[in-house]
């Protein structure tokens, strides 16, 4: 897991084939319908050859540990993940021909803790009943977004980067329950009504994610005498 949590990422610089490559070197073309349903050719792709990779400094700290003569056993990993020059699309007047372009800005850092543990309640020659466990806590942090305002987000998506945010933090209307005379949904405006018809301004950051905070697993596994019998279960927190 260790902070994986993140933005595109250097695999999208050079993407597959041509169409990749080109966004370093070559502007593209494309035909399509223009003004009034003619044909026309039109800019489709910028390039940009100060494109570089993502820069990512990481340190994490790490311990392995068995007792009892390896009875219990398990290792504990904390790190710290900075990534710098990330690559993203950066808006830009559409005067050039194109109103994006992929280019290196902003930065985000993943910090958190792992957890493995393992435990043997039986061990002997014909029988072995061993219980483990998992666990991961990661916190993502937007550090910076070089816009006017600390924020990114595409008109009409319902995520975003934002200052200070978690990757990818829900921007939407924010739900306030049922309105118990009819039945209808309520939201909340911007200044904190509640309303069954929320305009595009009543939108916010709700300081949500997909991702998870806490995620991980637990089981155990049951050897006798040439039987098996092995259980595993996963949870994601938050």
């Amino acid at each position: 897991i260790r902070g994986s949590y993140g933005t595109a990422g250097n695999q999208d610089i050079t993407g597959s084939g041509v169409f990749g490559a080109a966004q370093l070197y070559d502007t593209q073309y494309a035909a399509g319908t223009g003004y009034d349903a003619g044909n026309s050719y039109f800019v489709s792709n910028l390039p940009n050859p100060t494109l570089q990779w993502e820069v990512v400094t990481q340190a994490n700290v790490g311990l392995d540990f068995g007792l009892w003569n390896d009875r219990l056993r398990g290792a504990v990993d904390v790190y710290s993940k900075k990534t710098d020059d990330l690559f993203l699309t950066k808006w830009i007047s559409a005067i050039n021909g194109a109103s994006t372009i992929p280019a290196n800005f902003g930065s985000l850092k993943n910090e958190g803790v792992e957890l493995n543990i393992a435990g043997d309640i039986i061990r002997n020659a014909n029988t072995r009943l061993t219980l483990n466990a998992n666990g991961a806590y990661n916190k993502n942090t937007v550090v910076e977004v070089p816009s006017f305002d600390g924020t990114i987000w595409a008109n009409g998506a319902l995520t975003g980067l934002k200052e200070g945010g978690m990757v990818n933090q829900y921007y939407m209307h924010e739900y306030a329950g049922i309105n118990p005379d009819n039945g209808n949904i309520l939201f909340y405006t911007a200044d904190g009504n509640l309303t069954e018809d929320p305009k595009d301004s009543d939108r916010r950051w709700l300081g949500k994610s997909a991702i998870p905070v806490y995620q991980g697993g637990f089981g155990l596994d049951f050897e006798h005498k040439g039987w098996f019998l092995t259980a595993n279960f996963t949870y994601a927190l938050d």
